[in-house]
């Protein structure tokens, strides 16, 4: 399953980015954060790891990401794996926008369980984890612009 939304940020792509990858901030705009297991690495890096604590629709589970890619300030690519199998590539991509950035974000996702369980959980699971991401980036959209 993939998810793919994008938004125009009022913040230059340097000043997001830091924000995006700044593992103590993530309550902040990700709606599903609950927190970070664990001492987090001080600064990301590629090869970099952390467990995320997270709860959609009610359900908490945890998450353990290693950076896969990170090209400073355009691009950080996460790869993760959740409880039962299920598993998560986010990819966040920034350029310059005027003044601004646009952020384009892509999460592609596996749910626990057989192909019979991936069939009945796409209607929930990818429905639930795009609204996630519309208001995980409205509030990102707001905390940005309330820094100005």
């Amino acid at each position: 399953m993939e998810v793919r939304e994008s938004i125009d940020l009022p913040a230059p792509r340097e000043e997001v980015f830091e924000l995006l990858i700044d593992l103590d901030r993530l309550g902040e705009w990700v709606t599903a954060h609950r927190a970070i297991v664990g001492e987090p690495p001080d600064r990301l890096e590629e090869g970099s790891s952390f467990t995320q604590k997270l709860r959609l629709a009610g359900v908490p589970f945890k998450v353990g990401w290693e950076v896969t890619r990170l090209e400073r300030p355009q691009l950080v690519e996460w790869r993760g794996n959740g409880p039962g199998g299920s598993d998560a590539r986010v990819c966040y991509s920034l350029a310059g926008n005027g003044g601004g950035t646009r952020f384009d974000y892509v999460n592609e996702f596996r749910l626990p369980g057989g192909k019979l369980a991936q069939v009945a959980g796409r209607a929930v699971g990818e429905g639930r984890a795009r609204h996630e991401a519309r208001e995980s980036l409205a509030r990102l959209q707001r905390l940005l612009a309330d820094r100005r």
